[in-house]
């Protein structure tokens, strides 16, 4: 996993590669804009699964390009109170030449990027997805 440093929106603890390994648990970091209905879509069912799987899996979503203040307006709006909103992160981005959102990596607990998924999912896939993280599955 490329470094990675960003900032929590809600309280602006700094989320970085080193702490999601040292956590000790698998993540899914869903990259997405406020500007893309498709991200926008996404984000409820990952709040739902982060609040699901919490202590078993970590849920963020980074976002790639936009305000703070419209991250927070969605997080508000849509009622987003279990997935981490992370702003910044650009070394990560540019490492992984994230081109278009949303993008999702799903990351072994050592921090092994082992899938990318392109293109909007549903809450039923990134389930599926933890599920494989917690079983080892690729």
């Amino acid at each position: 996993m490329p470094k990675l440093s960003a900032a929590r929106i809600d309280d602006g603890r700094v989320v970085s590669d080193v702490s999601l390994r040292s956590a000790g648990q698998p993540v899914i970091l869903n990259v997405w804009a406020p500007s893309c209905p498709p991200c926008r879509h996404e984000l409820p069912g990952l709040d739902e699964l982060a609040a699901e799987y919490d202590g078993r899996v970590q849920f963020l979503g980074l976002m790639s390009w936009g305000s703070t203040a419209d991250a927070k307006a969605i997080a508000q709006s849509d009622g987003l109170n279990h997935l981490p909103l992370l702003a910044g992160g650009e070394d990560f981005l540019n490492a992984l030449d994230v081109e278009s959102v949303p993008t999702t990596f799903f990351i072994r607990a050592d921090g092994t990027i082992i899938a990318r998924q392109v293109g909007m999912r549903s809450k039923d896939f990134f389930r599926t997805q933890a599920d494989k993280l917690l079983a080892g599955k690729p």
